[in-house]
């Protein structure tokens, strides 16, 4: 949970910290990063929508596996993109799909292992847990 956590919130933090001066210096498009941005929101939206279908389907842990796998292609998509504006809002729409699946179980994951660890080792760490995750 550890590694998993770290892992998407570095993506996140890493996309939309740097996806302006991407727009800017990159694509040389200051404007194409409201395109970009909305692109990314839109479709994380959707896909929070579906994701629980998909989690009765494959369970948590596969669809955040599956978003997080997404989520790294696509970050090679848009670095193979160059400057090409529609690849990189499409890239950034599966980035936003990817998002949206790993972001919509990552809460239920980390209760699912502070359960397992308090039943394991009888210790009550539950707010400890969640703090650690912020």
């Amino acid at each position: 949970m550890v590694v998993f956590l770290f892992c998407l919130y570095f993506m996140m933090s890493t996309f939309f910290g740097s996806n302006y001066y991407f727009a800017q210096y990159v694509l040389g498009d200051e404007a194409a990063f409201a395109s970009i941005s909305n692109a990314l929101s839109i479709a994380q939206i959707a896909i929070m929508f579906v994701t629980p279908f998909i989690m009765k389907k494959i369970g948590k842990r596969y669809t955040a596996l599956i978003g997080m796998a997404l989520g790294a292609v696509d970050f090679l998509i848009t670095s193979l993109a160059g400057n090409n504006v529609m690849l990189v809002i499409a890239s950034n729409a599966l980035k936003g799909a990817a998002f949206g699946c790993s972001g919509a179980v990552m809460y239920g994951l980390l209760q699912d292992s502070i359960t397992y660890s308090s039943w394991l080792t009888g210790v009550q760490a539950i707010g400890m847990g969640n703090a650690a995750s912020s």
